[in-house]
């Protein structure tokens, strides 16, 4: 079988109050957070404080986690106090052989139904599309969580979109979540607008 291209870089789309999250080191988490608020002007209002904790906080654990190929950002919200109304996590992800939308979405909904501890699993729909990047598979999760130890959850909701690019054996994966349910009037609607926008550029093996 031949080699395929890979992924060198891709794009897409985000509104303007989508902002980046740096995952290297080079900046310190707080940091990150307060560019974003200097950026708003909004060093003033009320919710300031626990905005920049939310978002410094994101930055830790997302650093953590990082595999060094996935990148962020936050949509910000600015009516009624300053707060982040959803996270968006991308990255490329390599595929095995046999991997397929199908198969990428009947595992999906299979690994989200089953839950994680913790989480109880309320609702998973999916469905499949087409980019101009290629075949796509959406995933929305709607999920109840709570800490351990801790009597209250919260309910998330995910969009989850996982675009396979014409001529590798890669995906583009692009997570969407809030927990706030006034961020979104159509959460796969809105959500799909920004990964359906996916451009990528190819390197040819030599």
């Amino acid at each position: 079988m031949s080699e395929m291209a890979e992924i060198e870089t891709y794009r897409f789309d985000v509104p303007p109050e989508w902002y980046a999250l740096d995952l290297t080191d080079s900046v310190p988490p707080r940091q990150v957070a307060q560019d974003i608020m200097d950026e708003l002007g909004s060093v003033d209002d009320d919710n300031a404080p626990l905005f920049r904790d939310d978002v410094t906080g994101l930055v830790e654990r997302l650093r953590l986690e990082n595999d060094g190929l996935t990148s962020a950002a936050v949509l910000v919200r600015t009516e009624g106090g300053l707060r982040v109304g959803a996270l968006l996590v991308h990255a490329v992800r390599d595929l095995e052989d046999g991997d397929t939308p199908e198969s990428y979405e009947q595992f999906a909904r299979q690994a989200l139904a089953s839950g994680q501890p913790g989480q109880q699993s309320l609702a998973v729909q999916s469905w499949q599309l087409e980019s101009s990047a290629g075949p796509a598979v959406g995933v929305v999760h709607v999920l109840s969580a709570r800490e351990p130890g801790e009597a209250d959850a919260w309910v998330e909701e995910r969009a989850i979109y996982a675009v396979f690019v014409e001529g590798t054996r890669q995906l583009v994966q692009f997570t969407f979540t809030t927990a706030d349910f006034g961020t979104f009037e159509d959460m796969p609607s809105e959500t799909w607008s920004i990964a359906s926008t996916l451009t990528v550029e190819l390197k040819e093996f030599a």
